[in-house]
């Protein structure tokens, strides 16, 4: 009698590992976007067609490929980022698993033409539903360009969970804008339909690019904000109290140069507006937080959006202190004082009977890894397909735990 156990076919696993690295055209432009940047590009340009629901290109002037590369490119687990288990702590790269092209490539058609600086000819590739079709030399410019079509094809159920066009346009002007950010020595051109729908040149500082990009009303109501912790390091800009958002889109975090969504840091991001901005309003943010690979954990997720840090406690206490120092000396003293008065008290870091240190024990209790079977995201269980996320808002009116 034959066992119920069988393995899966190849293209089967890949269109199910696809599933979690391509959720819509936007997981598409990130991928190519993070691509791009890995090697060394400091032009950019997309081309969208329907919002990126037909058919994407995103070209670049990095250093290219050569012909024994291109074809590895498409290969599951084949990358130049990491060699040995331990470079999973010394990772600087957006990529490092070698899944990106073979998950877009299973759900798609690629086709991508690459050129080193030093090579002669460049090299074609034509990937669909994860098979080469097509393997060739041809002319192209130095660097790549990649265009994907007939998206979602060979799964044609996850196309019906598609938007709008005009929504999935800006989803992927949502991770673009993210990019550039992260980026401002990048120029960037964006057309979709043969329209330009953003042109931003390369800008000698981030103040200069959070205009270009995020529009001039930001220019003289951001203040620098600038602290340094055991090791950890955080930079950038926050609004002025005064200049507050209806929601919370505008608040961009980085850790090591890769934009997250990190409940810890958005947390901390409005613990520190908590009592100067009104109650179901919201700052903009741009944060840097730079630290060693080795003191934050990027393989949570192959989005690579979730992060876990070392020192979660730490990491809090140095985004708090130094937001409230950049919006009002005042705020970031107080939190020093419940700070130090903690340590003192019982040496631990935030042991002061405080407001404050309540919503920081609060915040590291949501952050914790269960190691129970139900699947915690930050510390609470994953939402069910029902249930809205909390935002920071709903967070500041509930009572503290003590």
């Amino acid at each position: 009698m034959p066992g119920k156990i069988i393995v899966l076919p190849e293209t089967l696993t890949h269109r199910i590992a696809a599933g979690e690295v391509v959720e819509r055209p936007a997981s598409i432009i990130k991928e190519l976007l993070e691509n791009a940047l890995d090697a060394g590009a400091t032009e950019i340009s997309v081309e969208l067609e329907k919002g990126g629901c037909h058919s994407i290109r995103v070209t670049d002037n990095g250093e290219g490929m050569g012909p024994e590369d291109v074809p590895l490119s498409f290969a599951r687990h084949a990358t130049s980022k990491m060699a040995v288990f331990e470079d999973l702590y010394r990772i600087r790269s957006f990529g490092f698993r070698g899944e990106a092209l073979p998950s877009i490539a299973s759900i798609s058609r690629v086709e991508m033409v690459s050129r080193r600086a030093a090579s002669p000819v460049g090299t074609r590739i034509i990937v669909e539903g994860g098979e080469v079709k097509e393997l060739s030399d041809a002319g192209c410019p130095a660097g790549t360009s990649v265009r994907v079509s007939r998206i979602f094809e060979p799964v044609p159920v996850r196309r019906k969970f598609l938007k709008s066009d005009m929504t999935e346009q800006g989803y992927c002007l949502d991770w673009i804008t993210r990019l550039a950010l992260a980026k401002p020595g990048i120029r960037l051109r964006i057309s979709a339909g043969g329209r330009t729908l953003m042109n931003v040149p390369a800008a000698k500082d981030l103040s200069e690019r959070i205009a270009l990009t995020l529009g001039q009303e930001f220019r003289g109501q951001l203040a620098p904000a600038a602290g340094e912790r055991d090791g950890a390091a955080l930079t950038g800009f926050v609004s002025r109290p005064e200049f507050t958002r209806s929601n919370s889109t505008q608040i961009y975090l980085y850790v090591n140069g890769r934009f997250v969504k990190d409940y810890l840091l958005n947390h901390a991001v409005m613990t520190a507006y908590r009592r100067i901005i009104e109650p179901r309003r919201y700052p903009a943010a741009v944060l840097f937080l730079d630290l060693q690979p080795q003191d934050v954990d990027v393989n949570v997720h192959p989005t690579k959006m979730e992060v876990r840090f070392r020192d979660p406690r730490g990491i809090y206490a140095l985004v708090a202190e130094t937001l409230g120092g950049a919006i009002g000396a005042g705020n970031g003293d107080t939190m020093r004082h419940h700070v130090s008065a903690g340590e003192e008290k019982s040496g631990s870091l935030y042991a002061a009977p405080t407001a404050y240190a309540a919503r920081v024990e609060e915040a590291l209790k949501r952050y914790r890894i269960s190691s129970g079977p139900e699947k915690l995201f930050f510390g609470r269980p994953a939402l069910s397909c029902k249930e809205k996320p909390m935002t920071p808002a709903a967070l500041d009116s509930r009572e503290p735990r003590t």
